[in-house]
């Protein structure tokens, strides 16, 4: 569905778009900070008229046609300003809400990078909306035809990003310390990389900084006091005693942190079983738990003991069926990890785990005496973007000694 354009005077010259034409959303009256009186949005409305960044504006954009990013893509890792990722139950909240009737004030804002739209400010909102019955709202979109280059356009995504859950006199749920610390670590990185000779404005501020730290004699000191500057004016109000400041410092010489993904949809967790294991099917509506089959097929969150949640389910089926004897296989998929696991190592540590447990399973003396399924298939899809992390998967050999999983590789991508 095309966008429709509501008439308001005075009218703004008109932007043409991929969605349709748009109102230019850096013509006075129709900026971000014209449509709202929440500070972040006059902030970020200030930077792209400054950088002369063009805007468009669109009144009633299909959501659906949106192209957005895959769960996996490291550029989440910046345009997301959630640390923790998309909250499910505050999207489905959303959701619900518009299914009601709620309408979206402050429209979403997004940058289309390489063929994928990804969403600076308002992520719950776009994601909520796009799944509801009504998906058409507003949306303002900067740099709709692609004059920026890419290099550019991330350093947008993170500065805007950044500020979009900023703490204001109205905000009620505003940026958590770790939501900082990750923006924080972000803004450093972008100026560390920075090209000292690039002439785009739009750099002109880190290579300033760049510059500056280089030429310094006490670094640290340098650091300490940028660290202070970008909290006043990205963060102002948050967290400003000394010994929040101080960890948000420490917090940006860390490394290897990731951003967990929450995005999959459904129909990901299908393709990618499959792409590992290329002779089966998931579906896990089919091969559900109601009744005695051959094969059971589970796709689980990854609780405080996932382990303990497979293996529940496995023993409950047999124990409530009763069933003839058998033999009976499983398919299991883990999403996420446990919470507060940030890194790979942990991760994987974890991972590794939940590997032993199954084996377990699977070896316990009883196990074919009770007639338990045996698990044949473990999927991990990648759990933490930003990172070094990704998809782990795992089949039952029979022929070793003991039987135990062995990890496989995708088919589909020649690992």
């Amino acid at each position: 569905m095309k966008s429709t354009l509501r008439l308001q005077s005075p009218m703004p010259d008109i932007v043409d778009t991929r969605f349709g034409s748009a109102y230019d959303g850096t013509a006075n009256g129709w900026t971000m900070a014209d449509h709202t009186d929440d500070s972040n949005y006059r902030t970020i409305g200030e930077y792209v008229k400054k950088l002369l960044i063009e805007v468009a504006y669109l009144t009633s954009l299909d959501y659906s046609e949106v192209s957005l990013p895959d769960p996996t893509d490291p550029l989440l890792g910046i345009t997301q300003s959630r640390v923790e990722g998309i909250d499910k139950e505050k999207l489905k909240d959303f959701e619900n809400r518009f299914n009601s009737g709620e309408k979206i004030v402050l429209a979403p804002i997004c940058i289309p990078i390489g063929g994928r739209d990804y969403v600076l400010v308002g992520n719950h909102r776009v994601y909520g909306k796009k799944n509801s019955e009504s998906p058409a709202g507003p949306m303002y979109i900067l740099d709709p035809n692609n004059k920026l280059t890419q290099e550019e356009k991330i350093a947008v995504a993170k500065y805007i990003s950044a500020m979009g859950n900023a703490k204001t006199n109205k905000d009620k749920d505003c940026d958590t310390l770790d939501d900082i610390k990750s923006h924080a670590r972000k803004a450093w990185e972008a100026i560390q990389n920075v090209n000292l000779n690039d002439t785009s404005p739009i750099f002109a501020e880190a290579i300033s900084i760049k510059e500056g730290y280089d030429a310094s004699l006490k670094k640290e000191e340098y650091c300490r006091e940028w660290v202070d500057t970008w909290m006043d004016e990205n963060k102002p109000g948050s967290y400003t005693t000394t010994g929040y400041r101080t960890r948000i410092y420490n917090a940006i010489f860390e490394s290897g942190h990731g951003q967990p993904i929450r995005e999959y949809e459904d129909s990901e967790i299908k393709n990618l079983f499959e792409s590992y294991f290329t002779n089966e099917k998931f579906d896990i509506t089919e091969n559900d738990f109601a009744s005695d089959r051959s094969l059971y097929q589970m796709d689980t969150e990854w609780h405080t003991e996932p382990t303990q949640t497979i293996e529940r389910r496995l023993k409950d089926v047999i124990w409530r069926l009763e069933p003839e004897a058998k033999t009976r296989d499983a398919h299991v998929v883990i999403r996420g990890v446990k919470a507060g696991v940030r890194t790979t190592v942990t991760r994987n540590k974890g991972i590794e785990k939940v590997i032993q447990d199954l084996n377990g399973f699977n070896n316990h003396a009883l196990h074919n005496r009770w007639g338990l399924p045996i698990i044949r298939k473990v999927l991990f899809p990648q759990a933490l973007r930003d990172c070094d992390d990704r998809t782990y998967a795992y089949e039952w050999s029979a022929s070793t000694r003991p039987p135990s999983f062995k990890k496989v590789s995708n088919k589909g991508s020649g690992e």
